[in-house]
């Protein structure tokens, strides 16, 4: 375990820096479309579907990743978030009835 406290704000500097390249690489495929497409030989809408599907990755990652981070109490400004999210959803749960 780290003991250093300002290095531990290095460690979440990086990943962040890391998380902004990775969708600004995701982000970039229009400019990259065609020479993708001319040097691997897939069609634009192959490509387009990879990107797809890397997107869809992402968003279940980030769920199965931080719901546990929430109900573990880690992510405590995850809270406001949620609970609003939960009661929007009990409301319309209840409208259905």
């Amino acid at each position: 375990m780290v003991t250093n406290p300002s290095y531990r704000w290095v460690i979440v500097a990086a990943g962040g820096l890391l998380g902004c390249v990775a969708i600004g690489a995701l982000f970039s495929l229009p400019v990259f479309l065609v020479p993708i497409s001319e040097s691997t030989g897939w069609s634009a809408t192959g490509v387009s579907t990879a990107m797809t599907i890397g997107f869809l990755a992402m968003s279940l990652a980030s769920m199965g990743w931080g719901n546990p981070q929430i109900a573990s109490g880690r992510a405590r400004w995850c809270w406001p978030v949620r609970s609003s999210c939960q009661r929007a959803w009990r409301s319309r749960v209840r409208r259905r009835r």
